[in-house]
């Protein structure tokens, strides 16, 4: 598969209320899951990388284009699913490891 190029919104749901996030762009490939979304203040980067294009395992760390060393906040566990029309959802996990958070990740894109 090429570079699948997408926006949408990622939402954690094990919370009240249900935080929700701006996806500014993820890009897909059978072996990588480029994300980066956003908050009401803060910009998220989730690095990726699967063996079998369906299931990612990663990271995420704050989006600050001045930092070398991404400190990293958390790791996710996600499946992805294709539409015919091109969208795509992925549901999986994540653990947070600043206060150890954890809960269900639903992430849903569109065509960029």
């Amino acid at each position: 598969m090429k570079n699948e190029r997408y926006i949408g919104r990622s939402f954690e749901c094990d919370f009240e209320p249900e935080k929700e996030c701006e996806v500014e762009v993820a890009i897909v490939t059978d072996e990588t899951l480029d994300m980066t979304f956003a908050s009401e203040d803060e910009r998220f980067h989730l690095k990726a990388i699967s063996s079998d294009g369906c299931t990612y395992l990663g990271t995420w760390s704050y989006a600050r284009a001045y930092v070398s060393e991404p400190t990293i906040l958390g790791e996710a566990r996600l499946a992805l699913y294709r539409a015919k029309d091109k969208s795509a959802v992925l549901c999986g996990t994540f653990r947070s490891y600043d206060d150890g958070s954890d809960g269900r990740w639903v992430v849903e894109l569109r065509p960029n």
